[in-house]
C-alpha cells in the first residue's frame, strides 16, 4: 500500500489543467517499489529478468520483464539500482504475484526480497528542472520514451518537500495521476495487469524496442522461447496506439477488420470527454488505415497512421 501521510497530502493538491508544453508533476499512484538486496541479488536477477543486470549502473536504467516458462511476460518492471541494492517498479495490482514468484527461485541464495512501497514515494515530472541534482535525496529515472519524462523516487517527507518546491518555486503545475496514465499510453509503454498478465512476450510488447532484452546474456526464465523469436523472426504482433470517439470499449477487447476477422485486441484503455484513447495488440501485417472495429462496431482510429 501507499503511504497514508502521502495519500493526505496529494488529496490536498488541487491539479491545474496546462498546456502539455508546462512543467508539471504528478502522483504515480499505480506502481509499487520492490527492493531487492544483499550479496546474490545481482546474480539472482540475472536469471529471473529479460535484461541484462550486470550492465545496470546507478545512472542508468531498463524497462524490461518477468516471464514465466512459456516467455510470457507476467509484469513488465522497471529497474535501477540503488547503491548495492536493486529497486523495481511494477504495477501495484501484480507486486505481491511478482513477489511470491521471485521468493520460489532464492533458494539457498543470499537474497532479501522487501515490499518498500509505503516508505518510497514515486512522483512523475514531464521534464526536470534546470539544476535538478539527486543530491542523494531522490532517485531520478528517466522513461524509456523521451515524451514520458522521468519518475523521482524519494521518502514521504523529502518528496511533499519536493512537490511544494516545485509549485512554488519552479512554476510546475500539478496534474492528478491520470496525467501519468495517459502519457505513458500514448509513448507505448505497456503496464500489465492481472487480465493481461502472461498473455504476450516480450516482443510484443516492444520491450526489445526499448533496449529491456539482452540476447547475449545467458539464461533466465522463459529465455528459450523469446530468444527463439528473435532469431527465428516470428513475432507476428505489435504494439500500437490509437483511439476511438466512444467510450464502450474496455480491456482485452477485440480488434476485428471489414472481413470480420481478429487482427489484435485492446491492451490498455484511457477515457477522456472527447476520446477514448487506446494501446492495442496488433498484428504487424494489417493495413492501418484500412477499416478497423472494436466492441460494439465501435472504429478504430490508429494514430500516425
Amino acid at each position: 500500500r501507499m503511504n497514508t501521510q502521502w495519500l493526505d497530502f496529494l488529496e490536498s493538491m488541487q491539479s491545474i489543467q496546462v498546456d502539455s508544453n508546462c512543467p508539471v508533476i504528478y502522483p504515480i499512484n499505480n506502481l509499487g517499489v520492490l527492493r531487492v538486496s544483499d550479496l546474490d541479488s545481482s546474480k539472482f536477477l540475472q536469471g529471473q529478468l529479460t535484461c541484462d543486470i550486470e550492465t545496470l549502473t546507478q545512472d542508468n536504467n531498463y524497462f524490461t520483464a518477468i516471464c514465466n516458462h512459456q516467455g510470457k511476460v507476467i509484469s513488465t518492471l522497471l529497474i535501477c539500482k540503488q547503491a548495492t541494492d536493486f529497486l523495481i517498479l511494477l504495477p501495484l495490482s501484480l507486486l505481491e504475484m511478482v513477489q511470491q514468484k521471485l521468493k520460489r527461485y532464492i533458494l539457498r541464495s543470499k537474497v532479501v526480497l522487501e515490499n518498500i512501497s509505503s516508505k518510497i514515494c514515486i512522483a512523475g515530472l514531464n521534464n526536470l528542472p534546470q539544476n535538478f541534482s539527486a543530491d542523494n535525496k531522490y532517485k531520478i529515472i528517466k522513461l524509456p520514451v523521451a515524451s514520458a519524462g522521468y519518475l523521482v523516487l524519494a521518502e514521504v517527507q523529502t518528496s511533499i518537500d519536493l512537490w511544494q518546491e516545485l509549485i512554488q518555486t519552479q512554476d510546475y503545475f500539478p496534474q492528478t495521476a491520470d496525467f501519468w496514465e495517459l502519457l505513458t499510453l500514448k509513448a507505448g509503454i505497456a503496464w500489465l495487469t492481472p487480465q493481461t498478465s502472461e498473455q504476450y512476450i516480450p516482443q510484443i510488447l516492444n520491450i526489445d524496442t526499448l533496449g529491456g532484452i539482452s540476447f547475449t546474456k545467458g539464461c533466465y526464465t522463459g529465455q528459450e522461447i523469446v530468444a527463439r523469436t528473435h532469431y527465428l523472426g516470428k513475432n507476428k504482433r505489435s504494439l500500437l496506439v490509437a483511439h476511438t470517439l466512444e467510450n464502450n470499449v474496455q480491456s482485452m477487447d477485440a480488434i476485428i477488420n471489414a472481413d470480420g476477422n481478429k487482427v489484435g485486441e485492446v491492451l490498455d484503455v484511457y477515457c477522456q470527454a472527447q476520446q477514448t484513447n487506446l494501446l492495442l495488440v496488433m498484428q504487424t501485417d494489417i493495413e492501418l488505415t484500412s477499416l478497423l472495429l472494436a466492441k460494439s462496431e465501435t472504429q478504430i482510429i490508429i494514430d500516425n497512421a
